[in-house]
């Protein structure tokens, strides 16, 4: 039997470090401006703390008598007196300081090697100051650049801005970013932006670093046509440090030629020269031997009208049942997701859907709602199709994202994935509670249905009560009104990532709906294979063919896990039943 009283333990510690008796060292802390005195204990400093382990035991310490002096000037005493508290009881009182004094703390634990102390300011401040550090962002970059330290709060705000390159763009305070910090920003490979976007923001934080006039007004007018060639030479001598960061080969050319040809006395004469050998010799393979200047392209945006990038790591956590921590992230997915109806493109008629959905393996419908700007929707794992039934599964789900246009709140920890500063504060997930109703098959003219009441779309979705949300066949509502309209849906194919070897040419190969294969260069030693979900595609032909009633014996003849599907009559027309 092992007995805790780590808490006895702290107390104690704690009494020992007001208690004056057989204190051996003096920390002399700051400097002359502002400076202060602490005593304490060199075996609980080499106990505790690393950087005091060593750093009392060399040689060259100063001794006045019996007594260390230890001098530390670049730590001021309100951050030392935090640490040295820490080390004697291992406690932090977070509730009596600032997110600011926080992260001066955090500076200083890293630098006297305290990395549980580290670690545990870092937990706190990503899990229960979110919001300010949102807010913040530009602040939080700058700080979090300027040390090499803080890894989890270095690679949350690395993950941020590739997600959410606009919450740093759009802040006030990027003008103001030094030019090392705006490097380091266009440097990273997964920033997810189209390289067009990035570099009209450049354009902008250029002409901000160039001095105003006498009478404070922009050195350079917000209108192109109008700049000076002073204009330009001053702007290019801006720029000219991050210019070789931005990925010019992923520009389309008339884009070039629109936004680069006109200022193009501010590039490197060998840069252009790459650039147009690029677009007139397309035969020439792309790659860092051919040109010096070549960067592999960064990933695109998520085309969507109403999902963003957080959001589609969200679902593929739940597609897989993933909690906890090592969920995916946007880039770590096993998932590709692939529009197939956009009722703004396409169309919100219940017969466009399954025209363009129908037999298309497993989907995510999603939705956003007229008046309440909630964003709702649900999975379907196996297919759609029209008839008269059910489909039975335990992997479908409906969700409510929240709400569009919400400002950014602080996430609980509870919900999804820690460290991640998206507007998911409040989100719904409700699986089915009778898997026997979990899609239900109608005619043309009743679009995605999720059980017999839960998620409905019928007719025209975007009429008013065409659409319904009422608990019945999952565990929980979703949906602040039952009956309403969208101004938006779309409906994505789901398609798994599979990983081909290929010792020669590694290649991404994408399956396209008339079954043809296009490849893209990966440049690394594995390929990825988009394919539908072997649980959704095997066996397809012989579930629709016997589908009539689901027994005890159709349940357990189910070795791949493929959903089946119930109660289809047979007998009704059904023109849309796929043929597989």
């Amino acid at each position: 039997m092992k007995t805790d009283l780590f808490s006895v333990l702290s107390r104690d510690l704690s009494e020992l470090f007001n208690d004056h008796e057989e204190q051996n060292v003096v920390i002399q802390i700051g400097d002359e401006m502002n400076h202060k005195e602490f005593h304490a204990h060199s075996i609980i400093l080499r106990a505790r703390c690393k950087y005091f382990k060593s750093g009392l035991s060399c040689d060259w310490v100063k001794r006045e008598g019996n007594r260390i002096i230890f001098k530390k000037p670049n730590i001021t005493p309100k951050v030392f007196e935090v640490i040295l508290k820490y080390i004697y009881s291992a406690t932090i009182e977070y509730e009596k300081y600032d997110v600011m004094h926080l992260l001066d703390v955090l500076v200083a634990a890293d630098e006297l090697l305290l990395s549980e102390m580290a670690d545990s300011i870092q937990e706190y401040l990503l899990n229960h100051k979110a919001e300010w550090l949102q807010k913040n962002f530009t602040k939080l970059w700058r700080k979090s650049r300027e040390f090499d330290w803080c890894g989890k709060v270095q690679e949350c705000c690395q993950a941020v801005v590739c997600n959410e390159p606009h919450c740093l763009f759009e802040s006030p305070e990027f003008l103001t970013l030094e030019e090392n910090l705006v490097i380091a920003f266009l440097k990273l490979d997964n920033l997810i932006m189209k390289e067009i976007e990035i570099w009209n923001y450049l354009l902008k934080w250029g002409k901000a670093q160039i001095p105003p006039k006498e009478d404070g007004s922009p050195a350079i007018d917000d209108d192109e046509h109008k700049w000076s060639k002073e204009n330009i030479k001053a702007l290019g001598e801006a720029l000219k440090g991050c210019i070789p960061h931005i990925r010019w080969f992923h520009i389309e050319p008339s884009e070039l030629f629109n936004k680069i040809w006109p200022l193009r006395e501010i590039f490197p004469p060998e840069l252009l020269e790459e650039i147009f050998r690029h677009h007139f010799t397309p035969e020439l393979p792309i790659d860092s031997s051919t040109f010096v200047y070549y960067k592999p392209q960064r990933p695109l945006p998520f085309e969507s009208t109403i999902l963003q990038q957080h959001h589609i790591a969200e679902l593929a956590n739940w597609i897989d049942r993933k909690e906890g921590k090592n969920l995916y992230t946007y880039f770590t997915m096993p998932y590709n997701f692939n529009l197939l109806v956009r009722g703004s493109r396409d169309g919100f008629s219940s017969g466009t859907f399954h025209d363009k959905c129908d037999s298309k393996g497993a989907s995510i419908v999603v939705m956003k709602v007229r008046g309440t700007n909630e964003i709702l929707g649900g999975y379907n794992p196996v297919h759609w199709m029209t008839g008269n039934g059910h489909l039975t599964t335990e992997d479908s789900f409906i969700f409510n994202l929240g709400k569009t246009g919400d400002k950014a709140e602080e996430r609980s920890t509870e919900s999804t994935s820690s460290y991640t500063w998206y507007n998911l504060n409040g989100i719904k997930i409700s699986r089915p509670r009778r898997p026997e109703y979990a899609v239900r098959i109608k005619d043309r003219t009743c679009g995605p249905c999720f059980g017999d009441k839960d998620l409905w779309m019928t007719s025209n979705f975007n009429e008013d009560e065409n659409c319904s949300a009422v608990k019945d066949d999952y565990d929980f509502e979703i949906a602040s009104t039952e009956k309403f309209a969208v101004d938006e849906y779309e409906v994505f194919q789901v398609l798994k990532k599979v990983v081909v070897k290929d010792v020669t040419n590694s290649v991404t190969k994408n399956n396209n709906e008339d079954g043809s294969l296009t490849e893209n260069s990966t440049g690394s030693g594995d390929a990825t294979l988009d394919g539908t979900n072997d649980r959704n595609e095997s066996n397809m032909n012989d579930l629709i063919d016997n589908a009539t009633t689901t027994d005890d014996n159709d349940n357990n003849d189910n070795s791949n896990n493929i959903d089946t599907i119930d109660t289809i009559d047979t007998n009704q027309p059904n023109p849309d039943r796929p043929t597989l």
